[in-house]
């Protein structure tokens, strides 16, 4: 949504996406899970995960969106690297099988979260598009589709799609964009 006053073109932030009751987030370190529950997130660049260490976690095909639609095989990259995600699980089952740490966060209320990051974001002096996007990750990169998808919407795929070998991680993200690059993480 925009609007002009007196010349000046401003941009509002909203929360978009579908968010469930509650979603799980995994630590390695308890000082890190602590560093959280006092609001302190850390974002990461969807196309940092394709050059992780942790052989585990890296997903060499981050950033990228492919799909399959009456026989046109169409894939979809990033134009930059400027969309940061908090990732988390949706179920506890899939927290605790993730192999990412013993310590999960319980997060109750993803939508508030979600609203609270995206006034944050609005108070900011860096530019961002949009406010926080929820994302329930899709599990089909590469698959065929039913349905053709809007520009939009294969857009879309390059941070909510993942390869099927990843459905057991029942991923959800926060995403949002940032007009500059400004890291491999935000604080």
């Amino acid at each position: 949504m925009q609007a002009s006053y007196k010349g000046i073109m401003c941009i509002y932030m909203k929360t978009i996406g579908e968010y469930p009751k509650k979603l799980f987030r995994v630590f390695d370190k308890l000082e890190y899970a602590q560093q959280f529950l006092d609001g302190y997130l850390r974002f990461g660049t969807v196309l940092g995960y394709t050059k992780i260490d942790d052989e585990g976690r890296r997903d060499e095909t981050e950033g990228t969106g492919h799909i399959v639609y009456e026989g046109s095989d169409t894939k979809i990259e990033f134009c930059s690297n400027i969309f940061y995600a908090l990732c988390c699980h949706l179920t506890l089952n899939a927290a605790l099988k993730s192999g990412h740490g013993k310590y999960i966060v319980e997060i109750f209320n993803p939508l508030h979260l979600a609203e609270d990051i995206t006034r944050i974001l609005r108070s900011s002096s860096a530019k961002h598009f949009g406010g926080i996007e929820g994302v329930e990750i899709q599990y089909d990169k590469g698959e065929v589709v039913e349905d053709e998808l809007s520009s939009y919407d294969k857009s879309r795929l390059t941070y909510c799609q993942k390869p099927p070998d990843y459905a057991q991680e029942e991923e959800f993200r926060f995403v949002f964009c940032r007009k500059e690059f400004a890291g491999n993480y935000l604080f």
